[in-house]
Order: C-alpha cells, then sequence, then structure tokens
C-alpha cells in the first residue's frame, strides 16, 4: 500500500472563520505544479482523502483534476486538523485501493510522515504544497514505510 499526504497550498490570511480560508491564486499554482510533477512518479491513486476544510478539499480538487480521477475526494473530519495516524490507517484499511492520497495541514502532516516512514527525528520543513509518498509492504502501519518521495512545495 501507498499513502501520499499532501499539504494544501497556500491560503488566505483572513476569511469568516479558518475553515473558510480558501487557496490564493498563487497556492492553486503551487498545487498544480507539484500534482503534475507527483503524476509523473506516484502510482495511480486509488483514493483521495479530504479534510474538510475549504483549503484542503481545494487542493485534493486540483489533483483529482491532475491525476484524471473521476470521483470526488472523500471528506473526512478525522482527516481534519489533529488528523492522527490512528485515522489515516483507519480510513486506508476501510477504502480497499492500493494507493491514497491525504490532504491535510500542518504540523498534522510532517508528524504524519514521521509516525509512518523511518526516518529517525529529522527535522524537515512540510511548507504548503509539500507531498510524501510512503510505501508499505501490505498494510500501513507505524514505523512500517518507506520515504520513497518528499517533494518539497515550491515557491
Amino acid at each position: 500500500m501507498n499513502l501520499v499526504i499532501v499539504r494544501h497550498g497556500y491560503a488566505e490570511r483572513s476569511a469568516p472563520s479558518d475553515a473558510e480560508r480558501r487557496l490564493t491564486t498563487e497556492g492553486e499554482a503551487l498545487v498544480r505544479e507539484t500534482a503534475t510533477i507527483a503524476r509523473r512518479v506516484l502510482p495511480s491513486l486509488g483514493a483521495l482523502v479530504s479534510s474538510p476544510l475549504v483549503r484542503a478539499m481545494q487542493t485534493a480538487d486540483i489533483w483529482r483534476e491532475a491525476f484524471g480521477l473521476s470521483e470526488p475526494p472523500l471528506v473526512d473530519q478525522t482527516a481534519g486538523p489533529g488528523a492522527t495516524s490512528y485515522a489515516v490507517t483507519e480510513i486506508a484499511d476501510s477504502l480497499n485501493v492500493e494507493t491514497v492520497a491525504f490532504f491535510g495541514h500542518q504540523p498534522d502532516v510532517a508528524r504524519l510522515v514521521l509516525d509512518f516512514a523511518v526516518v529517525g527525528q529529522v527535522n524537515f520543513p512540510f511548507d504548503p504544497g509539500t507531498v510524501a509518498w510512503i510505501s508499505f509492504a501490505g498494510k500501513p502501519r507505524l514505523k512500517g514505510g518507506t520515504l520513497e518521495m518528499l517533494l518539497p512545495g515550491m515557491k
């Protein structure tokens, strides 16, 4: 199985609520660029799972278009701020596909990579638009994955 963990692109600084913050024009362009690059190297995506916050849902939808997927992203509250490796594992297991892409927020996305992949106590930036691909022999489990790719969000 493969997990692809994606941080949303740059978002507006203000909105009526944090949940309603949308991607900026720069954020949309960044996500399109990283999705285009990722499509060249990632395995086919079987499912997209997004945080319910607008900026993450927009990021997931841009990926859906870039990968030519017809199914809309699954929006799941447990993928939102505070997402845990347990929740991600439960969702991934329930989908029964080979590759799942999760769209979320910092610091959760960086913590998920550290939880799933054997990368030591490395402190790496997980800037907006960053993508991590973690492969597993079988189902996802803590420290059971290999970090195959870390594609930093470009500015």
